[in-house]
This record gives C-alpha cells, sequence and structure tokens, in this order.
C-alpha cells in the first residue's frame, strides 16, 4: 500500500503544494519542506504560433487598440491591419499567445492559432 509520506521532525503528514515556480512537500506543524523548481508546460513549448483575425471591423476603436497592443503598431497600422484579409497579429511562444488570445477576444475579435493551438 501506499504510506503517507511523514515528516521526519514531527511525523505529520506532508502536503503536497505548488507555488508559483515551486513545488514540493511541507509539513503543516512545523516549516520542514521538500522543494523543487517547477515549470508549467506551456513554459516549456518550443512552438512559434501564428496568430490571425478571421474578421474584424476596421471602425470599431476597441478593436483598433487590441489589435495595436497585440501586434505593437500605432492605431493607424492596427486599423490599416483590420482592413485586409485574415491579417497575422502576433507571433510568438504559447505563453505569449495566450495573451494576445485574451487582448483579441475582449474585443471581441474572432482568431485562428496555428499550428494547433492545445492550450
Amino acid at each position: 500500500m501506499n504510506d503517507p509520506i511523514v515528516c521526519d521532525k514531527c511525523g505529520a503528514p506532508l502536503r503536497f503544494f505548488q507555488e508559483g515556480r515551486l513545488q514540493g512537500l511541507g509539513c503543516a506543524h512545523n516549516a520542514q519542506s521538500i522543494v523543487t523548481t517547477y515549470a508549467s508546460p506551456i513554459k516549456l513549448d518550443p512552438t512559434i504560433y501564428q496568430v490571425r483575425l478571421k474578421f474584424g471591423n476596421h471602425e470599431d476603436f476597441d478593436q483598433i487598440k487590441a489589435v495595436a497592443k497585440v501586434s505593437r503598431k500605432n492605431l493607424l497600422d492596427a486599423r490599416k491591419l483590420l482592413k485586409t484579409n485574415h491579417p497575422t497579429v502576433f507571433k510568438g511562444d504559447a505563453a505569449h499567445v495566450i495573451e494576445a488570445r485574451a487582448v483579441l477576444s475582449a474585443a471581441d475579435l474572432e482568431i485562428e492559432i496555428s499550428p494547433d493551438f492545445p492550450w
């Protein structure tokens, strides 16, 4: 059977924890713990993704601002991007694509991410 892992100082069961980039086992009764670093799987994904708009409204100021933010362009250039068919507005790693997707979705913009985005 699986016996619980216990604290070598007080015998209490150790509990799993994950805080930021640390994870490990810690005792609730004293400061004893065993820790290691933790890297989110999304941070380990080496793929560079491309974010394209399905469509957008070049007269919608919220959409223009969102495109400007993720593409790092000024408002005039972002508006021009919105006038084109399926423009690429961002290329980057998975963690940054998550952020770009959130910004674009908040402005009611529909996007395509390629290659297939598992996150």
